[in-house]
């Protein structure tokens, strides 16, 4: 370069001498009204004329012309119920809008608006009283949100990352096609919440309360749901591929067409849910809760359900080949057209089990026990299948 280039950065101008970001006049004596989200400095009177803040980026919408919003409300992502409250100024100054701080849980204050939280990275609203907010949208990746009350809140399609919501109270909320990829939601309550298709891939959700949660089609791949209630949730078509819900309560869960191959359910309870064609393959479902499950057409190649409680369960063309059910309680189990070729069954209990054309070739039934009411299939025209030829004794 030919000459000196001589850059002077000057300090942040006073009210006083601060322009309005709509009409560029001086705000002069005037106290100016601040955009509730980036604090953009305008006159009052310009600010009710405006139907969106001018700033560019800014999301913020205001009361204008055309009604959206009352003269003088909060816009969107302000504060639910709260309005701005106005402050008597001498002479002609224009009165200064006041948006309301944010409260926290178990009293105090932020001192600090939504808009102003929300400008800094990363966000940090942990404990943050924000029942019913609506935050649609956000970028909000590595926000620190344990501990506060969303219950309600609009956070559909926001950019969750890595956020911490631990114990955050987010009951009802909509998180719809959120991204909560690799998010901290550890004890979080999440009951009648809307996740539909959110993205939990490798989020831990353990002890999370998910009872009545609506994760239909929803990833959560390699997501850790141990000891998570999932009581009545609705997860059908959601991917839970190498997912951990160990000790996981389910009961009654819709699961119907869920991909699970090689999730760990050991121990999980799941009586009455509904898995009709689920991807169990390689799953670990040992010790398992499934009594009253449908399982209809389920793919359960080489799952381990050893020691299971799978009684009056519905099993019926589910494929069950190479699985291991050492010591699986099946009395009562509906396992017509089953196919359980290599299946390992030793010490399992088939009382009243129904095996009517189900395939049994190669399959272990070591010490398994059944009773008179054990319906065997058939083998041939006139030949029913021989279970003390593959080691099971009647009782």
């Amino acid at each position: 370069m030919d000459g000196q280039v001589t850059v002077s950065v000057g300090g942040r101008r006073s009210p006083a001498e601060s322009r309005c970001a709509y009409c560029h006049d001086p705000i002069g004596a005037a106290v100016a009204a601040f955009c509730p989200l980036c604090e953009t400095r305008l006159h009052a009177e310009c600010a009710s004329q405006l139907r969106r803040c001018p700033t560019l980026g800014c999301t913020a919408r205001f009361g204008g012309a055309d009604g959206a919003d009352a003269p003088g409300s909060a816009p969107p992502g302000s504060l639910p119920g709260a309005s701005p409250s106005s402050e008597p100024v001498p002479g002609a100054a224009r009165a200064l809008v006041r948006f309301p701080t944010v409260r926290l849980r178990g009293g105090g204050d932020t001192g600090k608006t939504l808009g102003a939280l929300l400008a800094a990275r990363p966000v940090d609203l942990a404990r943050a009283e924000l029942p019913g907010v609506q935050l649609p949208e956000q970028e909000l990746d590595d926000a620190r949100l344990a501990g506060a009350d969303l219950a309600r809140a609009d956070l559909q399609r926001c950019s969750l990352k890595r956020a911490d919501l631990r114990e955050v109270a987010a009951d009802g909320a909509d998180l719809r096609f959120t991204d909560l990829q690799d998010a901290q939601l550890a004890s979080a309550s999440l009951a009648k919440a809307a996740l539909t298709e959110a993205d939990l891939t490798r989020a831990d959700l353990r002890g999370a309360d998910l009872r009545g949660a609506d994760l239909e089609r929803a990833v959560l791949a390699q997501a850790r749901l141990d000891q998570a209630r999932l009581a009545k949730a609705r997860l059908g078509c959601a991917t839970l591929t190498g997912a951990s819900l160990v000790g996981a309560d389910a009961g009654g869960a819709g699961l119907a067409r869920a991909s699970a191959e090689r999730a760990a359910l050991t121990r999980a309870v799941l009586t009455q849910a509904d898995l009709s064609g689920a991807d169990l393959r390689h799953a670990d479902l040992a010790g398992a809760h499934l009594r009253g499950a449908d399982l209809r057409g389920a793919n359960l190649r080489h799952a381990c359900l050893d020691g299971a409680d799978l009684r009056d369960a519905d099993l019926r063309h589910a494929d069950l080949s190479g699985a291991r059910l050492v010591g699986a309680a099946l009395e009562g189990a509906r396992l017509e057209a089953a196919r359980l070729t290599q299946a390992d069954l030793s010490r399992a209990r088939l009382h009243g089990a129904a095996f009517a054309d189900a395939v049994l070739a190669a399959a272990v039934l070591t010490d398994a026990t059944y009773d008179r009411a054990t319906a065997w299939p058939k083998t041939g025209l006139l030949r029913r299948f021989d279970p003390r030829g593959a080691g099971a004794r009647r009782e």
